[in-house]
């Protein structure tokens, strides 16, 4: 179980189990929805990693099901062939049960209603669901909606090109069908919150801490738009992906018989270029944020084989296949072999022996150590903490599942009052453990503590250190014996 994985299925265990309060009793800036899909999958399955692969299985079926059946409508071999794109990138990837992922499932099937749902009757109903699809994705990711217009497009031009003398107007109808359906969701987010006690916790994080969190990454670069240009035109290391795609959907508008084929092409393409931005407006670059730009160019360069005349040339056929499979083995054909054993046989990549060697140890320490009662308080980001927390069944002593909002903007009220709060709900539950992973204590926040000495002061007046290694330290409350 990765770390995001771990992080949100520990959430979804202190809210599940532990009545814990999101946004009130846990301090965290994700949305709603990814909540209520973990919290969903805890209920169901449980929080294991076997609980997770099913999860991930149910998801990755459904996926495929409906990548299968949009790509049909090129023919069985494109849809084959993307199907299996698709899923060879995603088990060599770090997407497994990332947001970024999860969410395109709701996005691809708007493209689905939109090719499917063509009767007249059925078409308000359509863009009402678009809309309620949407604002599932953007309750997961808010910049999801950026490929919203387009396929509104797309779908516009395919219901109603053929009766001018009512276009506008039927364009603004369906158009507030869609935003009405995407109200729903948000006003359903906003009731659930208001219901749980949330909602002013919720708008508190999101207006004071949210701004300062999405500001970090720029103010850290000395030439923020070099920054961007330069992690960029990298692609997530998946840029010949785009380059093929293009090919791909130019093969479909110079051969396709139908029109309604040629669209379908161009929306995807589209969509594949709108979702590279989507990287680009959060200013951060990591390997799973380039999730639904993946998906949509695994689509378009399946589209290279794309051959729907009966006779062709020999150079007509195998140049296309040439090009599909020198793109998928550079893009994949390196680690398929080692990340499938990853995913059959659940071995750890190399690169993350030490984030599993450390959830391993705090969980065998925490078991033995554990008495009812005892609270755990973790320091430090991104590391395997919080996955033994989860296996030992440790509970959290205040609400900052993780300290890296201390340590950025440190000037700043806001955080000045995040750090005098955490330091008082500290002193008021003295947690039995605090847990400091020694793991990427040199990222782009300096997490010394002797930056914080209000909690280096704490630590050094209450506990003594009761385990260390290479990666953890554990410290022990003084008041508790053995």
């Amino acid at each position: 179980m990765h770390y995001d994985l771990a992080f949100m299925n520990y959430i979804a265990y202190l809210i599940n189990e532990h009545e814990f309060v999101p946004y009130r009793d846990i301090f965290e800036i994700n949305m709603p929805v990814s909540y209520l899909f973990h919290i969903a999958i805890g209920k169901l399955l449980g929080y294991s990693d076997i609980a997770s692969n099913i999860a991930n299985l149910i998801w990755l079926s459904i996926m495929v099901a409906v990548t299968w059946l949009i790509m049909k409508q090129f023919d069985r071999l494109i849809a084959f062939t993307s199907c299996i794109l698709f899923g060879c990138i995603y088990i060599q990837s770090n997407f497994y049960m990332e947001r970024d992922m999860i969410a395109v499932l709701p996005i691809a099937t708007t493209i689905l209603l939109s090719i499917y749902l063509k009767n007249t009757n059925l078409l308000k109903f359509k863009y009402f669901l678009i809309g309620v699809l949407f604002g599932v994705a953007a309750m997961f990711k808010p910049h999801l909606i950026l490929g919203f217009p387009f396929l509104m497009i797309y779908n516009f031009i395919n219901d109603f090109n053929n009766d001018k003398k009512n276009l506008i107007l039927n364009y603004l109808k369906n158009t507030l069908l869609s935003l009405l359906g995407f109200s729903l969701i948000i006003f359903i987010c906003i009731l659930w919150l208001w219901q749980i006690d949330a909602l002013e916790s919720f708008w508190q994080i999101l207006s004071s801490y949210t701004p300062l969190y999405t500001r970090m990454t720029r103010e850290l670069q000395s030439n923020y738009l070099s920054y961007l240009f330069n992690s960029y035109r990298s692609f997530g290391g998946y840029g010949l992906l785009i380059v093929t795609s293009v090919l791909g959907v130019y093969i479909v508008l110079s051969e396709a018989f139908l029109e309604k084929t040629k669209r379908l092409s161009i929306l995807l393409l589209f969509l594949a270029f709108i979702y590279s931005l989507y990287v680009v407006i959060s200013g951060r670059f990591l390997g799973y944020h380039w999730a639904p730009y993946v998906y949509f160019t695994s689509l378009c360069t399946a589209l290279v084989l794309f051959n729907p005349k009966t006779s062709q040339k020999l150079d007509r056929i195998l140049f296309p296949l040439i090009v599909f499979i020198f793109t998928v083995t550079l893009t994949i054909g390196s680690s398929v072999k080692s990340t499938i054993a990853q995913f059959i046989f659940k071995i750890p990549p190399q690169s993350n022996e030490l984030y599993f060697n450390q959830a391993d140890e705090i969980t065998n320490y925490l078991k033995k150590s554990l008495i009812p009662g005892s609270l755990v308080q973790p320091l430090n980001y991104c590391s395997g903490h919080l996955y033994g927390m989860l296996k030992s069944n440790a509970v959290i002593a205040t609400p900052y599942i993780v300290d890296f909002y201390f340590y950025h903007h440190t000037s700043n009220k806001y955080i000045k009052r995040l750090r005098k709060d955490f330091i008082q709900r500290l002193k008021t539950q003295m947690p039995t453990f605090i847990i400091r992973s020694l793991i990427n204590e040199d990222s782009c926040v300096n997490y010394s503590l002797s930056t914080f000495p209000e909690l280096y002061n704490f630590i050094e007046k209450n506990y003594t250190v009761d385990y260390a290694s290479e990666t953890t330290i554990i410290y022990k409350n003084i008041k508790i014996t053995d």
